[in-house]
């Protein structure tokens, strides 16, 4: 009984390992694939974070940090620009080519209390406010491809 009972602990202690180093290795897979912005294939595993396609995973970095000027990409996974104080009167472009469904981008534009921004070719949500153009209002913009159309959602800060 108690040499079953070891057999029994070290087979179970020989398969918690086994997983382990299984889970390590589709771990940094993942991990090297988000920091490559590679696309890789993995069978077996659950995926926590990116988007399927017909087998195929494709992971992404974060887009963050960027600078902002007056055009809208949607080509990269959650693109988030710096702040950005309206200095004078534009209008938010949207590229009209390479656009991915189901992506965002963010930027936070800050009223100078002159300059104004408009909308071209975008959706204003109905639950958000209009452009605040008061001077140091902070509007958060947060705009999402659906494969048609571009929405806007405007939080004021």
């Amino acid at each position: 009984m108690k040499k079953v009972f070891i057999s029994v602990v070290c087979l179970l202690l020989l398969s918690i390992s086994v997983m382990a180093q299984k889970f390590n290795k589709i771990y940094t897979n993942e991990i090297n694939a988000l920091s490559s912005n590679k696309t890789v294939t993995l069978k077996d595993t659950t995926i926590i974070d990116g988007v399927q396609l017909n087998g195929v995973v494709s992971f992404y970095t974060s887009n963050t940090g960027l600078t902002f000027n007056d055009t809208l990409y949607f080509n990269k996974h959650q693109r988030t620009y710096n702040d950005f104080t309206v200095s004078a009167s534009f209008t938010i472009q949207i590229k009209s080519t390479g656009k991915i469904k189901g992506e965002t981008e963010t930027v936070t534009l800050i009223g100078d209390g002159t300059h104004t921004v408009t909308f071209s070719n975008v959706i204003l949500d109905r639950s958000s406010p209009t452009f605040d153009n008061t001077n140091l209002v902070k509007n958060q913009c947060t705009f999402f491809y659906d494969g048609t159309d571009v929405w806007c959602k405007i939080s004021q800060q």
